[in-house]
Parts: structure tokens; C-alpha cells; sequence
């Protein structure tokens, strides 16, 4: 056989066992396309973030044309409740591995996927916003070991309400993704970033977001889900003629949170770097959250009824929130800071609620005046810095006369009362009530809830409360 032959013979054999790959392949990926079809479906079944959309949830897999080296797939997303209805259409083109060359993509993979929205009657003004161009356009590596990655760009958008002269304007976004499911866990890291994105409303209100970033991880086991969720903003300002102007600078947000059984507990953390208004600097903010026991579900059917009048659906409300405070809820902490270079105010609570407070919803059993009726746990910890609150109102001049006044007499009263302390600096209230420890405390001393009833009276007649 002559080296030509060889080579040529060569050349086919591989191009068959090429060939025999992708027509390979293209089978796997459409199992795997049906398999996440299925779990994006059971997550608009079951996760709490959706279920406001009670009358349909759906992601089905509509048209899949399946070639040798390439498929074409068509998606729908349909979510409806009672007053609203949306819908889009999505479209793949899918090259089939081991190596997909034809998509630009040189390392080997099962499949990669580059999607775009479908034009649509109901998405016809996000084409129109795009000015254009595609409004949507994503890419998806599938990895031979159930990995993807990808992103989904977004276009620049300008769009403005024909009616009310609403305007949004954004600059273009990008979400990148790394999905992975071994063994039953799923495990997705998500990273989304928007440059600015600017809003004006009817009543000329403009806001301004300036480099918005998100950072999300989500784990998913046969027994709980975590999330893990931090985003960062740089600016956000608030702007009208009635309001004038509102700055928000170095943004963040953080938390952490478990569900399982339909029951999360999470803690959260948010901080304002700086704030002001009109050119006024109001310091710094911080507020750190902790919740356990949180009913997502019942959530979602609270929220389907709340702003009913009908009689039937106050009675369903009502029952909800007993069901609600049956799971004992917490606020194990909820502290918020203010701050600024003169000194820092603080407030801080935790309760829990009584057994007797879920018979007064469910089953309509009367309460008494007993603080032990509501609340099992309850303490509040309140401290005003007088020099911070002084820099917010300014030294001189005479908002800081009055202020001054006001505050000297209001202290005076409340340290009489025994409602407060006092050190020259800081006002501080401290107040604890634990239920099963049978004790009540005020600024660290026993109190009765006589004594309490007789404190609460005192302050309306010298007009403190």
C-alpha cells in the first residue's frame, strides 16, 4: 500500500471516528439538555422565590432538531398569576464535541450551546429598548464531567413608557456562571455585573446605580440548600425637584443562609459606607440581621392575600400567621448602627413569639395583658450618641439651640423616670423580658409589669411617649 493510500485512508478513518463522536455526542447532550430541563422545572415548582406566580410555572424544551456536528433547540418560560402574564422563547444552536471547533471553542467538551431570546410579541420592547441588537446572547461550555460554564450578555438598553414617560437606561450587563451536579448536589456560582443602569419615573424621580456587582453561590444536597450571596454598589443617588438630591456610596450587602423543609435560617449583613442629602453628610450605616425558623412557603401565601378586603381571605390571613408563628420564628439579633466621626448610635433587638400569640391567630383565643402573651423572648438595647446626633444637626445656630434644649429635657425626664441612662455621652435603654426565665429587666433592674403599665402612663402625661 503506497504512503498516499496510507494517508488518505488515515484521514477518513479519523474523520469516521469523528464523526461517529459528535453523532455521539449530540446524543449525550440532549439527554443532558432534558435532564437540566427538568431540574429548571422543578425549581419553578418548588422554590419560594417564584411562587407568587401560582397559576403557571413552566420551562419545557419545545423544538429539538438534532444534525450531525450541530442541534438546534427551542425553549419556553412561561410564569402567571392572577393579573399578570409573561412569557419568552429562547433559541440554541448547539455544537456537538468532543471537539467544537465550529464554535470557536479549541478544548475539548461535550457541547457548546450559544443562545439568543426569540422575538416575541411580549418581549417586543426589550428588542425595541435594544435599539436593534440582540437584547440577549449567551454561551454555555458543557463539560464531560456534568460541569457548565457560561455567560449571558446583555445588551445596552434605552427604553421609554409611551404613557407615563418612564425612561431606563442601562449600559450593557454580563452574568458568568459555573453550574456542577455530582452525585445528587448541585453546586452554582453566579457573578453578575452591570456598569450603571439609570431609571426615571413619571414624577420625574431619577436613580442612578453606579458598577453593580453580585456575587452568589448556591450548594444543593438531599437535605438542605446554602446560599452564600455578597454585592457590591458603588453609588446609587436619588434625584427630583420635590426631594432634591440622595447619595448612597460604597454600598454592600452579604449573607448566608440554609433551608431545609421549607424552613430557612439565614444571617444577613448590610453597610452604607457614606450617606448624604443635599450636600449634608449623614454618616455611615450598618445593620446585621439574624433570623431562624423563617416559613418561606406560608411567606408566599401571605403575600397572595394581604391587600384582599374580602372577608374570607382576612380569616385565611389571619390562620397563616398563626401557622407562621407555629414554626417559633426568631429574630435572634437585629442590630442596626449609625455612625459618624463624632460618635456612633445604635439599636438592637431579639424576640421570639409566646404559644399563646399562635392560639389568638388560629383559633381565636383571647389574650391577656401579660407581656408573656406575646412575646417568649424580648430584649431591646437603644444607645444615642449626643455628639454625633450634634454634627448632624450642626454646633451652632439655632437648630443646634433647639436641639440641645430638647434633648437636656428629655433625658432629664427619662433618667427621672428610670427609663434611661445616662453618662454625659451616650442615652441608653436597655430592656429584657425572657418568659421561661420568668424575668423582667430595665436598664439591668427588676421591674414589674405593674411598675412597667405605671411607667408607660408617666411617659403620655409628660408627653414623651
Amino acid at each position: 500500500m503506497s504512503k498516499s493510500v496510507k494517508l488518505v485512508l488515515g484521514a477518513v478513518i479519523v474523520a469516521g471516528v469523528y464523526v461517529g463522536a459528535s453523532w455521539y455526542v449530540g446524543g449525550r447532550v440532549q439527554e443532558e439538555l432534558h435532564k437540566q430541563a427538568a431540574i429548571a422545572q422543578n425549581f419553578l415548582d418548588t422554590n419560594s422565590s417564584v411562587a407568587l406566580f401560582d397559576k403557571k410555572r413552566s420551562f419545557t424544551i419545545t423544538h429539538y432538531e438534532r444534525g450531525l456536528f450541530s442541534s438546534t433547540v427551542q425553549y419556553e418560560v412561561e410564569l402567571a398569576d392572577q393579573a399578570n402574564d409573561f412569557g419568552a422563547k429562547f433559541e440554541d444552536k448547539i455544537y456537538h464535541g468532543p471537539w467544537p471547533i465550529a464554535a470557536g471553542h479549541i478544548m475539548p467538551a461535550l457541547a457548546v450551546a450559544k443562545g439568543r431570546i426569540l422575538e416575541t410579541e411580549q418581549v417586543q420592547p426589550w428588542f425595541e429598548a435594544a435599539q436593534n441588537k440582540e437584547p440577549y446572547l449567551g454561551k454555555a461550555v458543557f463539560g464531560f464531567g456534568g460541569k457548565v460554564t457560561g455567560t449571558a450578555d446583555f445588551a445596552a438598553l434605552r427604553y421609554v413608557d409611551s404613557e407615563s414617560q418612564a425612561q431606563i437606561q442601562t449600559e450593557p450587563m454580563q452574568v458568568a456562571y459555573d453550574y456542577q451536579q455530582k452525585s445528587g448536589d448541585v453546586k452554582l456560582d453566579l457573578h453578575f455585573h452591570a456598569p450603571k443602569l439609570m431609571v426615571q419615573d413619571q414624577d420625574q424621580l431619577n436613580v442612578v446605580l453606579n458598577h453593580l456587582d453580585v456575587h452568589m453561590v448556591v450548594k444543593q444536597d438531599a437535605e438542605q440548600e446554602t446560599s452564600e450571596t455578597t454585592a457590591n454598589l458603588e453609588l446609587v443617588t436619588f434625584s427630583s425637584a420635590d426631594m432634591g438630591s440622595l447619595g448612597l456610596k460604597g454600598v454592600q450587602i452579604s449573607g448566608v443562609s440554609q433551608s431545609s423543609n421549607d424552613l430557612l435560617h439565614g444571617t444577613a449583613h448590610y453597610g452604607i459606607q457614606e450617606m448624604w442629602a443635599e450636600g449634608k453628610d449623614w454618616g455611615r450605616l450598618d445593620f446585621d440581621i439574624a433570623l431562624k425558623n423563617i416559613n418561606q412557603s406560608i411567606i408566599n401565601e401571605m403575600g397572595k392575600v394581604v391587600e384582599s378586603e374580602e372577608p374570607e381571605d382576612e380569616l385565611k390571613l389571619r390562620r397563616l400567621v398563626g401557622d407562621f408563628l407555629s414554626y417559633e420564628p426568631e429574630i435572634e439579633q437585629a442590630k442596626l448602627v449609625w455612625a459618624n466621626d463624632s460618635g456612633s448610635s445604635l439599636i438592637n433587638t431579639r424576640m421570639s413569639p409566646s404559644p399563646a400569640l399562635v392560639e389568638y391567630f388560629k383559633n381565636d383565643v383571647e389574650l391577656s395583658e401579660e407581656l408573656g402573651q406575646i412575646y417568649n423572648i424580648l430584649d431591646l438595647d437603644i444607645s444615642l450618641s449626643r455628639p454625633m446626633l450634634q454634627k448632624m444637626v450642626g454646633e451652632d445656630g439655632l437648630m443646634a439651640s433647639m436641639f440641645d434644649m430638647m434633648f437636656d429635657n428629655s433625658v432629664e425626664a427619662g433618667t427621672e423616670l428610670g427609663l434611661v441612662t445616662y453618662d454625659g455621652t451616650q442615652v441608653r435603654l436597655l430592656f429584657q423580658f425572657d418568659a421561661a426565665q420568668n424575668t423582667l429587666l430595665l436598664n439591668n433592674k427588676p421591674i414589674t409589669e405593674q411598675e412597667l403599665a405605671q411607667l408607660f402612663f408617666a411617659l403620655q402625661m409628660s408627653g414623651l411617649f
